[in-house]
């Protein structure tokens, strides 16, 4: 299209990939799947690369799931996980994100699911987090200390996967109330005027809800 510029991308400090959660790819070991939280046009949105080489091209949004929040959401979600990071162990819970979608070209009537974002502790205590989306990979990502750190306890001995994972979880959602709090004020933009939404007074248009349970395998 003539005249269209791409809009440039402003790196912040989401961009530091020590922040960033990593998985093995589940269909292939030697490749990683990454978690990556952004901030797009004022709004928390969540981006999981899932490395798959079957995960590919634009109908699999060439690799990416994704889920776009707006910032209360954002905040709902970091307080649900600390809540699952203090609670039982064997729990999760999980935000259903619904969004327009644009089949041939034309917008869909009603907002439908594009994908579901979970935080959960095993049975084990570690904690961890999942983007899924219909018929793409599942991917679970766990907090827990990187291959330079190694917590002890205070007897020397090595502390457990489960109180680090735990320790991890809190430094994650404390790390991002933080430089989320900092960027929706310091990179808003005045966004354009739209048309009021239709339906509930909040959220838009009313959903259906059918959520994804079923594929999650843990």
């Amino acid at each position: 299209m003539a005249g269209f510029e791409k809009a440039e991308v402003v790196k912040n400090a989401l961009f530091n990939r020590k922040i960033q959660l990593v998985a093995e790819c589940p269909a292939d070991a030697t490749k990683q799947s990454t978690m990556q939280w952004m901030l797009v046009a004022n709004n928390p949105r969540l981006i999981v690369w899932t490395n798959d080489p079957a995960d590919t091209g634009e109908v699999n949004n060439y690799g990416k799931i994704v889920a776009n929040l707006d910032t209360p959401t954002f905040v709902v979600f970091l307080n649900v996980l600390d809540q699952i990071i203090d609670g039982p162990n064997d729990s999760k819970e999980y935000v259903e994100n619904f969004n327009y979608i644009f089949p041939g070209g034309k917008r869909s009537e009603s907002p439908v699911l594009v994908s579901t974002l979970y935080c959960g502790k095993d049975k084990d205590g570690i904690v961890w987090i999942s983007l899924i989306s219909k018929n793409r990979p599942i991917i679970k990502f766990i907090f827990g200390e990187g291959q330079f750190h190694h917590f002890h306890n205070k007897d020397g001995s090595v502390a457990g996967k489960d109180k680090v994972s735990q320790l991890y979880a809190k430094a994650y959602t404390k790390l991002l109330y933080g430089i989320m709090e900092q960027l929706i004020v310091s990179l808003y933009e005045v966004p354009p005027v739209k048309d009021a939404p239709k339906g509930n007074s909040y959220g838009g248009a009313k959903t259906q809800s059918k959520q994804y349970e079923e594929e999650l395998p843990f």
